[in-house]
């Protein structure tokens, strides 16, 4: 009888010992770098008396950004900020009156400079 009465307190005084856990918090530093990225798209825009087109820009969220038509003979220049989502944004043409045109396929290339 005595051995049960000393496993017995053993496993008593085992039981007790895990019914004191502890525990411990802390905290944990996170961080991040979001870099700025942009990337632009591009319609054909008519060349006609009055055309419009859209150009696609789409930059991560806050970020400014300047977009710049370069021409022959035109340039324009417009600032935004950007909320993570794509932006449209209008161009338009104009064909002069009494340009000399060739009779034909007329055209051009505008160049599109996106900077952030």
């Amino acid at each position: 009888m005595k051995k049960i009465a000393i496993i017995a307190a053993v496993f008593t005084f085992s039981v007790s010992g895990l019914a004191q856990a502890a525990t411990s918090t802390g905290n944990l530093s996170v961080s991040a770098i979001v870099t700025s990225t942009c990337s632009v798209q591009s319609a054909s825009l008519p060349l006609a008396s009055a055309a419009t087109a859209r150009v696609g820009v789409n930059c991560s969220s806050g970020t400014a950004y300047t977009i710049s038509l370069d021409a022959s003979t035109t340039a324009t220049s417009r600032q935004l900020i950007s909320d993570g989502s794509q932006q449209s944004v209008p161009v338009f043409s104009t064909a002069s009156n009494g340009q000399n045109l060739n009779a034909g396929n007329a055209g051009d290339v505008v160049g599109i400079t996106l900077s952030y």
